[in-house]
């Protein structure tokens, strides 16, 4: 997470600091825009954080036979600033482009309306939609209609109607509350605790996801509702939504995702399954849970409340993926940074799935042993064999330790390993590049450096990406001349 301070300088490293694999794995250096240039090019390298490098192209894969998650052509709208700004409303779906809200038609987006600020969070009842943008100003826009504004002041994660109200995740200021004609400010609850979703039921309860203090099921009307009952987790709960016959789904950062029911007045945690993604959205289509994490999507079988089972992912890379919208029982559609894809989903197809470790290959070289290697592990969570293709290096001082002219094959839930070596200790630059049998047989490129230049006090920093506290994307390259307070954790 980035927390902003007080402009007085350029961006500088002000003190040097270690990071951990995992940290580095998600703070890694990207192809972020320079300052002001913030729209994806498609010349751009993609990084993804199970340590596959993707060209734009193959970022998100093409339809396929046996393909769980099959992509869709993107449509192009424009920057997203908020992650949480994809909504549906009268069979068509709405997002916004920095301070514009668009409806995405066949000839391309629609201009709904103009906010003042980038918009952050967005959702829809009928023909209306409610908005927020990053000043905090509250926004109802009907769709045959002149928008209406109110200034609040709040700046929110995300937005839900619960009944006659707009009901905002704020986060550790707990939730806002406002009627849905905006016609008085919105009143903050912050007695519910760290509130990062709001998810509605019927009979005056709903399910919050609250951080640190897990999933709640909240009864009574809004101001003055209360927690009835608890689900604790050991990591922040993040997201929530609703599937059939009473079935609730929660994500939990980093930890589980949790099958919850709630009967009466009682929320209950009936099963769960390993979940290490970031927890920035969820959707449930049909019997399919599906997670936008980032880089991203995974699909989960979530017919078993009890033993609900990870299927397949779809990889974003830069593409990211921040927002999702269930259409039907077999299909979502995914906001990300400046695209949103349909996915076509089938829970009965299988194929090989690679996950690769690390995220870039350092190798650190010494004059001693005239050289020094660094380990690839190549790991199949697919149901079928993964066939790795055409493994090459790109520098004459690199080699790998394995006969390239065949394939490596890794069988289902299994790991093969390599090692790629490197002569002298001079500092160098290259590429390992090969391609693979998943779906869409896409082509990987993993930069290799070996001795990288270590930062140190004074350096410009290095530019990353990284959804802020607000519940905005926030990049180091849109906040030059300030000073920036990062922590770095170990968060999934």
């Amino acid at each position: 997470m980035c927390e902003r301070y007080s402009p007085l300088r350029p961006l500088r490293v002000l003190r040097r600091i270690a990071l951990t694999a995992s940290v580095a794995a998600a703070c890694s250096t990207e192809a972020t825009p320079a300052p002001g240039a913030n729209d994806v090019s498609a010349a751009d390298t993609v990084t993804t954080t199970d340590g596959t490098m993707d060209s734009p192209d193959d970022g998100v894969v093409g339809a396929h036979p046996g393909d769980p998650i099959a992509a869709g052509a993107p449509t192009v709208v424009g920057r997203a600033v908020g992650l949480a700004t994809l909504t549906q409303a009268s069979g068509a779906l709405y997002t916004s482009r920095e301070r514009e809200i668009v409806r995405l038609a066949a000839a391309g987006p629609e201009l709904v309306a103009t906010l003042d600020a980038p918009a952050l969070a967005l959702t829809a009842q009928g023909d209306t939609l409610y908005a927020v943008d990053s000043a905090g100003a509250w926004y109802r826009v009907p769709l045959a209609g002149e928008p209406q504004k109110l200034e609040a002041g709040l700046v929110v994660q995300r937005l839900a109607v619960d009944g006659d109200r707009l009901v905002a995740a704020l986060g550790a200021a707990g939730v806002a509350v406002a009627p849905l004609d905006l016609s008085i400010a919105p009143v903050t609850v912050s007695a519910l605790g760290a509130v990062r979703a709001v998810l509605p039921l019927e009979d005056g309860l709903r399910v919050l996801a609250r951080g640190q203090d897990g999933f709640a099921l909240v009864k009574g009307s809004w101001p003055d509702a209360v927690v009835v009952s608890e689900v604790p987790t050991k990591l922040p709960a993040s997201a929530v939504a609703r599937g059939a016959d009473g079935l609730v789904v929660g994500l939990e950062a980093g930890g589980s995702l949790h099958t919850l029911v709630f009967e009466g007045e009682t929320l209950t945690s009936v099963g769960l399954t390993p979940y290490p993604g970031p927890g920035l959205a969820l959707a449930i289509a049909g019997s399919l849970a599906v997670t936008a994490d980032w880089d991203r999507v995974v699909l989960y079988d979530v017919s078993n409340t009890a033993a609900p089972r990870r299927l397949a992912s779809e990889h974003f890379g830069q593409r990211r993926a921040f927002d999702l919208v269930a259409l039907d029982a077999t299909h979502v559609s995914v906001r990300g940074a400046a695209e949103v894809t349909e996915l076509a989903l089938d829970a009965t197809a299988v194929a090989p799935e690679l996950a690769l470790t690390p995220q870039r290959i350092q190798v650190e070289a010494t004059a001693d042993f005239d050289g020094g290697s660094a380990g690839v592990l190549f790991r199949n969570k697919g149901a079928l064999p993964l066939e790795v293709r055409g493994l090459t290096v790109d520098h004459p001082r690199l080699s790998l330790d394995l006969d390239t002219s065949a394939a490596l094959s890794v069988a289902a839930d299994d790991v093969a390993f390599l090692e790629l070596k490197v002569t002298g200790a001079e500092p160098l630059e290259g590429t390992l590049s090969f391609s693979t049998n998943e779906p869409g047989e896409p082509s990987y490129s993993l930069p290799v450096t070996v001795n990288p230049k270590r930062l140190s006090v004074g350096d410009v920093a290095t530019p990353f990406s990284m959804p802020g506290t607000d519940g905005e994307l926030v990049s180091l390259g849109d906040l030059m001349g300030r000073v920036i307070h990062v922590k770095l954790f170990n968060a999934y």
